[in-house]
């Protein structure tokens, strides 16, 4: 495929903005996530493990993550169901 035609150029172009909006921020949370010290600071001194543990082990934290992924669940199997149907 080439990305010659103007439609393919404009598409790049439009997806460019999208792909570093959504990501970008991913690559700076996840080094955050791993500092060492207990407040949010960038350009971690050391790295460790605590506040992913700690989230792990809060009970509030799980149950919001246990409610989140089933609400997921059901968005996911009404979207297929939906999808497939509307596919046929």
């Amino acid at each position: 495929m080439r990305l010659t035609k103007p439609r393919h150029v404009s598409s790049l172009i439009a997806l460019v903005p999208v792909f570093v909006f959504l990501v970008v921020p991913t690559l700076i949370v996840m080094p955050v996530a791993f500092t060492g010290s207990r407040y949010i600071t960038f350009q971690p001194g050391q790295l460790s493990t605590d506040a992913v543990t700690g989230f792990f082990r809060d009970q509030a934290w799980m149950a919001a993550l246990s409610a989140s992924l089933q609400a997921a669940g059901v968005a996911v199997a009404i979207a297929v169901a939906i999808g497939g149907t509307a596919a046929v």
